[in-house]
């Protein structure tokens, strides 16, 4: 990035590191009223390492920076000196022409919390201050994880990159010099992702308003699009830049630079939260990029965690329809999904989800009232407000042990179970069992009920297709697992997957469904169901798995209304090579019709599935919303969801194919698919 003088200039101020929790990283500007100019802040313990990005008084891209400072005794406050470098041109780089320069003065970050600050500055004896805030710029569900100060090491030292990611919006400013050797920055406002690991936009260069000592006026930047930037990840630390400029068409290899002081001791309740619990027991899952991550839309990597926690909205449905609408609601621990989600190892809790953390034990007695105290005393991002002594307990409640479900009465319904099986340390063990119910006679089911081991993140019931061929029905009583013991994938034992149609279940340890009133679902004689669950071994040790489900079953004497299966394909999908694609559907009803419970189906390439009703009054309305191709979410309408003769649903899917063949609708898991399951009379 900068050369080694910066280095060594950084080394002069490493003695005014301080042990800092609260973390800056991010894009920061002055708000629209300014736009058109911003600074990157990227954090390393508790050295800032900032970069302005101005205009200079002939209106040129400028950029000056200030690569180590000292914090003030309150920990508010950040001074540095600044320099403005000189170099060659990005098109033929010479390292050796870099020089940093003398000191052109210096700079204060005042913050005011984390999200906002005041920048003071004087620059060539030009003094001034601005008020600046997080630019918030990011959408779509978390891929990776690259924000981050980036260059090309030694040999390409004194240019850099600031990469800010937010969702799958990536923000790149690429800092470099201009053909006369000035300082001058290149942007990527919107990069999106292409590819699993590849971001791609347009680069754009800017000129604008003169900064220094002249009222800055928005009115006068121009943006005009000057070339492509794509970057290919290796890891999460190295990647290939390519870059189109002006005609220049190169690549070079980057990587993060490291700056600061080691990472700093732990210094507030919510720093030693980080540390101690979520970094160990959730971090695994809850980074960026994993699908998990991507389902709940909470990321709590370091950098983000806070944020995220405070001011992040719960998705599950469960949960919100008990009131709980926040991770974190700080002053109460019973409203703060957070704390709910520890407590569901307790079978005597409200079900919403899953029991946190996913694949291991509970957290300890202690870890989990600290996270009470810290919430119930504001969840502040600084300051001690809990006894940290608590993080250090190893004593986990003492809840009751799981019950198997108690099968319906003779003649009232049916049970199908999996029993207990082992998933090995470290493993993701997800099986299905074709269960006969054994039932002589056509029945009518008007409830279903589940129950299954903690660490499991669904159970779910299939049927199948009436067309699916004879060798893609499994055999009865025989465990298929979908991956071999070595993780790959069992392609033989998932092909089965492409008939099924979607029957019932519950993503909650216990869960079910009851139909209205008069209503049941018909299953023929002698039926059978393709059982599934799927359980996360997190931990050290091997730990047990076992599923129950209930299929209660009501005379047919009480059946007004049978309910149907919905099964609404959308056959004619067609997804270039790396592209994202967004397909539409609709599908229009001949006659009223209710829907009781809505699902998904999509393969490894869909990112969000939702459902509109299509027609009507709620025309367009949003009736459900899935980023999870794996889990879907299932929904239930109550009361049912009415859709008037030629009212219907439409799917609207978005796929992201980062192979370089086109794919269509198919049945294996290298094709795609979209389709709405669910209930409906």
């Amino acid at each position: 990035m900068l050369a080694r003088v910066l280095i060594i200039l950084w080394f002069a101020f490493a003695g005014g590191a301080r042990a800092q929790a609260l973390n800056y990283q991010d894009l920061w500007w002055a708000g629209s009223q300014e736009n058109g100019w911003g600074l990157s802040i990227s954090q390393q313990g508790s050295t800032l390492f900032t970069v302005m990005y101005i205009y200079d008084a002939a209106g040129r891209p400028q950029w000056v920076v200030m690569p180590g400072g000292a914090w003030n005794a309150a920990g508010t406050a950040y001074s540095g000196a600044l320099y403005i470098p000189s170099g060659s041109s990005f098109a033929s780089y010479d390292a050796s022409r870099f020089t940093a320069g003398a000191s052109v003065g210096n700079a204060t970050l005042e913050f005011s919390g984390t999200g906002a600050a005041t920048l003071r500055y004087t620059i060539n004896g030009v003094s001034g201050s601005k008020p600046i805030v997080r630019q918030a710029f990011g959408d779509g569900a978390a891929i990776g994880n690259y924000t981050d100060l980036w260059w090309g090491g030694l040999a390409q030292n004194g240019w850099g990159i600031s990469v800010t990611q937010q969702g799958s919006t990536v923000f790149a400013v690429w800092y470099t010099y201009d053909a006369q050797g000035r300082p001058s920055w290149l942007v990527m406002p919107s990069g999106r992702f292409t590819g699993a690991n590849v971001v791609s936009g347009t680069l754009y260069r800017t000129s604008g308003s003169p900064w220094l000592g002249e009222t800055y006026d928005p009115a006068r930047l121009r943006v005009d699009p000057v070339g492509s930037l794509t970057f290919t990840f290796t890891d999460s630390s190295t990647a290939t830049l390519r870059y189109a400029v002006d005609g220049v068409d190169a690549s070079v290899g980057i990587v993060r630079q490291a700056f600061g002081a080691a990472a700093p001791a732990a210094v507030s309740s919510f720093a030693k939260l980080q540390q101690k619990v979520f970094a160990p027991a959730c971090v695994s899952c809850h980074t960026a990029g994993h699908p998990y991550a991507v389902q709940s839309g909470l990321v709590l990597d370091a950098p983000v965690a806070y944020r995220n926690l405070v001011s992040g909205a719960v998705r599950d449905a469960t949960a919100i329809q008990q009131g709980i609408s926040r991770q974190v609601a700080p002053g109460s621990a019973a409203g703060s999904f957070l704390h709910r989600k520890l407590l569901l190892w307790d079978p005597a809790q409200p079900a919403m989800g899953s029991a946190m953390p996913l694949g291991n034990t509970s957290l300890s007695v202690g870890q989990i009232e600290f996270v009470r105290r810290w919430i119930e005393a504001g969840a502040p991002e600084a300051g001690e407000v809990a006894d940290a002594a608590l993080l250090d307990d190893t004593a986990l409640p003492a809840y009751a042990p799981f019950a198997p479900l108690t099968p319906p009465p003779e003649g009232k319904g049916f049970q199908l179970k999996i029993e207990p099986f082992q998933v090995m340390p470290s493993f993701e063990r997800e099986l299905f069992v074709y269960r006969s119910l054994g039932n002589p006679a056509p029945i009518y089911v008007s409830r279903m009920e589940t129950r299954m081991r903690s660490n499991s993140h669904h159970l779910l019931l299939y049927d199948f297709q009436a067309n699916t061929p004879a060798l893609a029905i499994p055999g009865k009583d025989v465990i298929r697992d979908i991956r071999n013991p070595d993780g790959s994938l069992n392609f033989l034992n998932m092909l089965p997957m492409a008939y099924h149609v979607f029957f019932g279940g519950s993503m909650t340890p216990t869960g079910g469904y009851t139909f209205p009133a008069g209503v049941a679902l018909r299953l023929p004689a002698n039926a059978s169901l393709d059982f599934n669950t799927h359980y996360v071994n997190t931990s050290a040790a091997p730990i047990t798995g076992e599923a129950y489900a209930n299929l209660h079953t009501v005379d047919s004497s009480q059946v007004v209304h049978v309910a149907s299966t919905l099964n609404l394909a959308n056959t004619g999908l067609q997804l270039p090579a790396m592209q994202r694609t967004t397909q539409t559907k609709s599908f229009t009803f001949a006659k009223t019709t209710r829907i009781l419970s809505l699902t998904s189906h999509m393969h490894k390439r869909g990112e969000r599935f939702v459902i509109r009703v299509n027609g009507g009054a709620r025309d367009g309305e949003v009736v459900y919303e899935n980023t999870d191709w794996e889990h879907p979410r299932i929904l239930t309408y109550d009361p049912p969801l009415v859709l008037q003769p030629g009212e219907g649903l439409t799917s609207v899917i978005t796929y992201n194919n980062a192979t370089d063949r086109a794919i269509s609708f198919g049945l294996t898991s290298e094709d795609e698919m979209g389709i709405i399951f669910g209930y409906y009379y």
